[in-house]
């Protein structure tokens, strides 16, 4: 199923057709198929997010550290390093594609739960050779600026994800 995913995606992508639902479908498929080799134990994944999530006007840029966060709770950055913190949990924030693959070449998951828009997520789940899990991020204000997450989505999969 998620090689026919794939090639419908390729396909309409030549076309220049929309292929948004059809990468949900494939993120939804690669999560299900994810969570049936869980739960893992923390240590082992790695949470990757966007450095979209930051509002643009914070002073303490996270782009190339997230540990530059100060947890002012103003965006997602700050809730979910918290939650990593007290989890247990690896985390990272990457400013694209090439950052990400850096990211789990160097830290070693055995899971990478993301966060990120469509095209990203799928870019990232073909490419990394660890079992992924993907949350699409929210884009009120357009792509890649202030962009949010679903929390109660997020706590849902890690939830199942980790123990």
């Amino acid at each position: 199923m998620i090689d026919f995913y794939k090639q419908k995606i390729f396909i309409k992508s030549l076309f220049k057709r929309d292929v948004r639902k059809d990468i949900q479908k494939y993120i939804s498929i690669v999560n299900d198929k994810t969570l049936k080799y869980g739960p893992f134990s923390p240590e082992k994944v790695l949470l990757l997010l966007p450095h979209c999530l930051q509002k643009a006007d914070c002073l303490y840029k996270i782009t190339y550290d997230v540990q530059n966060c100060r947890e002012c709770l103003q965006c997602p950055v700050g809730v979910l390093k918290g939650y990593a913190r007290e989890r247990g949990l690896k985390i990272a924030v990457a400013a694209g594609g090439t950052a990400a693959r850096q990211f789990v070449k160097s830290m070693r998951p055995e899971v990478v739960f993301a966060v990120a828009c469509e095209g990203d997520l799928f870019s990232g789940m073909n490419d990394i050779p660890v079992l992924s899990l993907g949350l699409i991020n929210l884009r009120p204000k357009g792509p890649c600026f202030e962009t949010l997450i679903e929390y109660d989505k997020f706590f849902y999969y890690l939830n199942r994800l980790i123990w």
